[in-house]
């Protein structure tokens, strides 16, 4: 017993837990596509299972294959339910589905597993995931809530898929019964589709500030006061740093370009995988900045790979709400963007951060100069992106959001 509820194990098949009072927990399943890379979708779940104070709703994964963040969520589900009271979670279950993407029997299979659950609404995100769940949420009669992370017009470099995905999004958005958008912009686009305002709900994702009541094995971002002393070089050269995935989007050869119109003694490092790997080295290669910039692959973790930062940097050319650019904000670094998607939103020019005035080489190069030929303004923009982080993108805040915007559209 913990907080006046009856817990329940967290394996699938279990229905929930009761509250005080008798009101049964309300059953949410997140229908999850997969990702060869780690991105902003995966932290998205992760953090909403890890975190969840199960006072109020009953988590399920209904993962398409089995991958990573598969594995992470089935490994907090048994924990769940070997110590239940160890993460102060609410009770978890994880479900494998079929990994294909083409097969209509997977429409029939997150139905019956809607049922099983008893789940009283169903999330989804990515143009994959959203196409099964809104047919098999209007199969099951269960509301559908998408969470919207990008402009879909950004996500696929190639004409053919980009197309092809639109259509299908447009064909299938009246079955969408409500939505969250993680920042401003994408809550317009979708206005000005044709989708009621009302039923679409702007919640900025959040980041770890010390950790949340109850969750002392979560990983915290730890953080220290900044002043223009405290800026530092990495072995005396200052250093640039960009995370995120190597996708055309994320703009990486820009930014390596834009090592052209900086001092010769900048660096720069970009931690990430993906599909631009052998591009962006050939680039590197071609420009002879083999000596400035490395692609480090794989962050090991957000917090080593930020201390080695005097500047962070993201260059990408379309941004829902940037989880690497609040880390590096709360951590205390001067960030410099490009003014695409939500990152405007995040990062305002001159006070939490630098904004460029366009996603190009030299452009991208101007905002980063400003940062490093003023100390004064670097401390200045750090400190206050540190308490906008702290203040605004709390995952705290941006918990009680969501599950407020679930229960809202649940049954």
């Amino acid at each position: 017993m913990a907080s006046g509820v009856l817990e329940v194990e967290a394996r699938s098949g279990e229905r929930g837990r009761v509250a005080t009072g008798g009101a049964a927990m309300k059953t949410v399943a997140m229908l999850y596509s997969g990702g060869r890379q780690w991105g902003g979708i995966e932290t998205y779940l992760l953090h909403l299972f890890r975190l969840n104070d199960g006072q109020r709703v009953r988590l399920v994964l209904l993962s398409m294959g089995d991958w990573d963040l598969t594995r992470a969520v089935a490994a907090l589900a048994e924990q769940a339910a070997s110590e239940p009271s160890g993460l102060g979670a609410a009770p978890i279950a994880c479900r494998v589905l079929s990994s294909r993407r083409v097969r209509l029997r997977t429409i029939g299979d997150i139905r019956e597993a809607l049922g099983a659950e008893g789940a009283k609404l169903l999330v989804s995100q990515g143009v994959v995931a959203n196409a099964y769940a809104r047919l098999a949420a209007r199969a099951a009669r269960v509301p559908h809530l998408v969470v919207v992370h990008s402009d879909l017009a950004n996500d696929y470099p190639r004409l053919l898929p980009r197309l092809l995905y639109r259509w299908v999004d447009r064909l299938l958005r009246p079955l969408t019964d409500r939505y969250i958008t993680v920042a401003a912009f994408l809550k317009e686009r979708l206005v000005a589709a044709g989708i009621d305002p009302d039923r679409v709900r702007v919640i900025y994702n959040g980041v770890a500030v010390g950790g949340l009541p109850g969750h002392e094995d979560f990983p915290r971002q730890t953080t220290t006061k900044v002043a223009p002393a405290d800026l530092r070089t990495q072995g005396g050269r200052p250093t640039l740093v960009s995370i995120g995935r190597l996708h055309p989007v994320k703009n990486f050869d820009s930014l390596v370009r834009a090592m052209k119109w900086l001092p010769e003694e900048v660096v720069l490092e970009i931690w990430g995988s993906g599909p631009e790997e052998d591009r962006l080295r050939a680039l590197i290669d071609t420009l002879g900045f083999g000596g400035r910039v490395k692609l480090c692959g794989e962050a090991p973790g957000v917090e080593p790979v930020l201390a080695r930062a005097d500047v962070y940097v993201q260059p990408s050319r379309s941004e829902g709400c940037s989880f690497a650019v609040m880390e590096a904000m709360l951590a205390g670094k001067p960030v410099v963007v490009a003014p695409c998607g939500g990152m405007p939103e995040q990062v305002k020019d001159g006070l939490t951060g630098v904004v460029a005035s366009g996603t190009g080489p030299e452009e991208l190069a101007a905002a980063i100069r400003r940062v490093l030929d003023d100390q004064s303004l670097a401390g200045r923009v750090a400190q206050a992106a540190q308490e906008t982080a702290r203040l605004d993108f709390s995952l705290e805040r941006w918990l009680e959001e969501t599950v407020s915007a679930f229960l809202e559209a649940a049954r």
